[in-house]
């Protein structure tokens, strides 16, 4: 893993991209050598990219400043029935080339992050959270590394859950 060190400027910028691109290289690993869906995959490299070192010298998980305005933009933009952001039940399907689509990638590398952040941080914390939805993510992980399929992944980690809640709940949370 080669990263640039900005050590005149922005040494913080370094290290979030170093957090990021790390993730990348552990995941792919972790999963019989393949990659993520790109919400699950560059949302958790953002994820781990806003963690800081504090002056304790431990690290603090704090939003991704990179990515909290365009979702904060995203949410307030949308419209009853045409949000401004891809759908849930839609995003964890997309394929990488639909992630990376010219136009959108910033707008789905937010959104990707704002999705990890929420299922990992708002446990506990927001009043709408089904705790359902708990095993998600480690469901996510499991079956993919398991069985190598990003479908059955899917399928399995949403099995029963109730997207317009899921998704409503994440609007209320990242607002």
């Amino acid at each position: 893993l080669v990263i640039y060190d900005d050590k005149n400027r922005q040494r913080s910028d370094s290290f979030r991209t170093m957090y990021h691109e790390g993730f990348h290289q552990y995941i792919f690993y972790r999963c019989g050598e393949i990659s993520p869906h790109s919400w699950y995959n560059e949302g958790s490299g953002d994820f781990y990219s806003g963690y800081q070192y504090g002056k304790n010298k431990k690290f603090v998980l704090k939003t991704f400043d990179w990515r909290v305005q365009l979702v904060k933009d995203m949410l307030r933009e949308s419209k009853p029935g045409l949000p401004a952001y891809v759908p849930f039940k839609k995003m964890v399907r997309y394929t990488q080339p639909e992630y990376y689509a010219p136009g959108s990638v910033g707008n789905n590398y937010a959104q990707g992050w704002a999705m990890i952040y929420f299922m990992r941080t708002a446990p506990g914390k927001c009043r709408c959270w089904n705790p359902a939805w708990n095993t998600i993510l480690p469901t996510y992980l499991e079956v993919l590394a398991t069985t190598g399929d990003l479908d059955q992944a899917v399928d399995r980690a949403f099995a029963g859950a109730d997207w317009d809640a899921l998704q409503a709940c994440w609007e209320e949370y990242m607002d």
